[in-house]
Formats: structure tokens, C-alpha cells, sequence
């Protein structure tokens, strides 16, 4: 039980965190999994500006999530 524990606190970090968690929770609906509430098709749509079937969406949405790992990645590298 001697696991690591990070803390998110910067902004950019717990926004780059819930894309992940997104593009996972879409990954599973892609698969046949679903959940109470709104889906995440819809809430991945309705705040990134995607449009189509669950594929393309979750294909585009993965697109959007790399380029953020990169403009995280730079960032961090200017602070340092």
C-alpha cells in the first residue's frame, strides 16, 4: 500500500485530466458501455464542437487531447 499520490492543483492540469478521463469514459462508449445521464458523446460534442458518430468524434476528440499533452509539454518546458 506504498503507492505514489500526486495532487492536481494547477488549472491546466485538472482540465488536462478531465480530457483524459473523457477520451477514456468515450473509449468505453465506443466499446457498447453506457451510463446514467447524459452520455459522454454528448458532453464531448457540446463542449469541444464536434459534430458525427461516436468514431469520428472519439477519433477527432484524441487529436484534440495530443495537441494539449503537446501545449502542456511546451509550456512546462518555458517554466523550467
Amino acid at each position: 500500500m506504498g503507492g505514489k499520490v500526486e495532487v492536481i492543483t494547477s488549472k491546466s492540469n485538472i482540465n488536462m485530466y478531465r480530457m483524459l478521463t473523457l477520451k477514456q469514459a468515450l473509449h468505453l462508449e465506443c466499446l457498447g458501455m453506457k451510463r446514467r445521464g447524459c452520455s459522454v458523446l454528448s458532453i464531448v460534442k457540446r463542449e469541444y464542437h464536434l459534430t458525427g458518430r461516436k468514431e469520428k468524434v472519439y477519433k477527432a476528440f484524441c487529436v484534440l487531447v495530443e495537441e494539449a499533452k503537446q501545449d502542456q509539454t511546451a509550456t512546462l518546458g518555458r517554466v523550467k
